[in-house]
């Protein structure tokens, strides 16, 4: 489960981070840090919770709340909603769970204790409480003193690794995956349907920074993998490098990881893939008046067509607006 510690700065009458799990909790860490007890008490009483503070911001897409860190990540809007569920990016939990957190978090914070300890006592629930000059010397010699991380937490990362790819294999496995875009501002196609399982996602990803022609190589935040016969996608913060700047197309450290659908969500045959791009140019080429859909017709077949005005219309009607998400009832893109 997940757990923080954070001290009373007194110097900044603040308090900061102390000691965390590997899980995201960073991010839960230097938003409290960051924000007064008036900020978070207005922002949990709006229907849609968010804010932001700095760099540090919060968002929600029911029923979860997601915080990250714009500096730390260097994402567009657009990619954010694909990999908010990535736990190396952002902290997640219900928004009623926040709701609560918040609520003990001020309760504690009012009595200024030497520290604060943050902890998940079961999925979503969170239990706070002070602590004394102590045990916060205690977790400050013994925490990493670069990460703040506590030692021995490969396990719980592990489990929550283990948790994605279980629920990204059974998405693919329900339906045909699907991806729709429209015309957007500066040569810009934006997503707004698309089906459920991550690796789609992560096409978008991968094809949103290279159709944009004033998208400089450098800043660039997915890869592509391929071994000859099959293509692969992923995410460059996905902690395999940390020097992520260099990225080939054959890397051996990476392909060591191609099947794994934590790293890479996204596979498909080399011919497929390929396939996707020749038809992409082609159709962009004619700048469709709508946009375009990118389908899979079947497993690693490809179609690449233009949208007509009843498909956006029908596609804008069902798809849920924040993520694109299509009912999942929809076992097949096109209707």
């Amino acid at each position: 489960m997940r757990l923080s510690y954070m001290y009373l700065n007194t110097r900044y009458k603040r308090y900061e981070m102390l000691a965390r799990s590997e899980d995201g909790v960073r991010n839960l860490c230097c938003f409290f840090s960051a924000v007064g007890i008036d900020y978070l008490l207005k922002i949990i009483g709006r229907d849609e919770i968010e804010g932001s503070s700095n760099y540090d911001y919060i968002f929600t897409v029911e029923p979860n709340i997601y915080m990250g860190n714009w500096l730390s990540h260097g994402l567009m809007d657009e990619q954010v909603i694909i990999v908010k569920d990535d736990h190396n990016i952002f902290f997640r939990t219900s928004k009623q769970g926040f709701i609560d957190l918040v609520h003990q978090w001020v309760e504690v914070r009012k009595q200024q204790p030497p520290g604060i300890s943050i902890e998940e006592i079961k999925t979503d629930v969170w239990q706070v409480k002070s602590m004394t000059d102590q045990q916060v010397e205690h977790y400050r010699a013994i925490a990493d003193p670069m990460t703040r991380l506590l030692p021995d937490d490969t396990a719980g990362k592990s489990k929550l690794r283990s948790s994605v790819v279980t629920e990204n294999q059974s998405q693919k496995d329900r339906l045909m995956r699907f991806l729709c875009l429209q015309n957007g501002e500066d040569d810009l196609f934006v997503m707004f349907a698309r089906s459920r399982d991550k690796g789609i996602g992560f096409l978008f990803c991968y094809l949103h920074e290279r159709l944009r022609s004033t998208f400089q190589v450098d800043q660039r935040q997915f890869y592509m993998l391929t071994d000859g016969l099959f293509v692969y996608i992923g995410f460059k913060q996905n902690g395999l490098k940390p020097d992520y700047q260099v990225f080939a197309e054959d890397d051996p450290e990476l392909l060591s990881f191609k099947d794994d659908l934590y790293y890479h969500p996204f596979k498909t045959t080399k011919q497929g893939f390929d396939n996707i791009m020749q038809e992409l140019h082609t159709i962009i080429e004619e700048f469709p008046s709508y946009g375009f859909c990118i389908q899979e017709v079947a497993p690693d077949v490809w179609s690449v067509s233009e949208l007509t005005g009843y498909g956006f219309t029908l596609y804008r009607a069902i798809a849920e607006p924040r993520t694109g998400f299509l009912p999942s009832s929809l076992k097949s893109g096109l209707l």
